[in-house]
């Protein structure tokens, strides 16, 4: 039987617990352990926090075990696989799912991250509303444009605002309740203007840094695309976080959305 979360929460990567998940629907997993996910070929250091957010979603027991759940999702048909894994996912997350509504597909990234206040451990909620996003995006719970990256502790986030349009002129309708949501219209602007992205690490002394930068789109990222760059975000975050005695600096400025 699926539990529910009470006060821990899982943040493992999104892309991890996925690539865990094909793999059951594909061919059947009876048990996961570390080696599965070394075979898996996820990163020695997101094996951890892997296996946690899988027994807290309850795929997995405490030893590793395939719970009745997760090996459904190798069995249904195709048209019932997202479906019953929303419904796994609706049942863990159930107060997160009540805090934020019935219709996720309308909540704010702000709104999940505060749903995970009370949750821990606590310097990880970031991570926690990243992995429920992208696990919602996945089964249809929530659109793409849902997803936005957020700045890890230890790293440097450099956006700058893109360059200003020439004001348009307004019609005589324009502006008078058109229906259009107003964080809808914020995400057409960003569509037809894509921040520039970037974050830089250090090497440690006298090693140098190595920065990413770009002018991704989160609302426009799918599929492997999505993937390719939310990776190497995340090496360069866990590298930051792990590097003993040169961790990144961080500056507080707008952040580009990641999963």
């Amino acid at each position: 039987m699926t539990t529910t979360l009470t006060d821990r929460a899982p943040y493992a990567t999104s892309a991890s617990i996925l690539t865990v998940v094909d793999k059951q629907r594909k061919v059947g997993l009876p048990k996961v352990d570390s080696l599965t996910l070394e075979k898996l070929e996820i990163r020695e250091s997101l094996r951890p926090r892997t296996m946690v957010a899988l027994r807290l979603l309850g795929l997995i027991d405490d030893e590793g075990t395939a719970t009745p759940e997760f090996k459904r999702l190798n069995t249904v048909v195709d048209e019932d696989y997202k479906p019953a894994f929303r419904e796994l996912l609706e049942t863990v997350y159930a107060p997160i799912v009540e805090f934020l509504g019935s219709d996720l597909a309308s909540a704010t990234s702000n709104a999940v991250q505060n749903a995970f206040r009370g949750f821990e451990p606590s310097g990880q909620r970031d991570r926690m509303a990243q992995l429920f996003i992208g696990l919602m995006v996945f089964v249809g719970a929530m659109p793409e444009q849902a997803t936005r990256a957020k700045a890890e502790p230890g790293v440097r986030q450099a956006v700058q605002k893109p360059k200003p349009k020439p004001p348009k002129e307004k019609s005589a309708d324009e502006g008078k309740g058109d229906g259009v949501p107003l964080r809808e219209k914020g995400q057409e602007q960003l569509r037809d203007e894509p921040p520039t992205f970037g974050r830089t690490v250090n090497l440690g002394p006298g090693a140098g840094s190595i920065t990413l930068t770009g002018n991704p789109n989160p609302f426009a990222l799918t599929g492997d695309a999505r993937t390719f760059f939310y990776t190497l975000v995340d090496l360069i975050d866990e590298f930051a976080k792990t590097s003993a005695g040169h961790p990144a600096k961080r500056t507080d400025t707008p952040e580009v959305g990641a999963p």
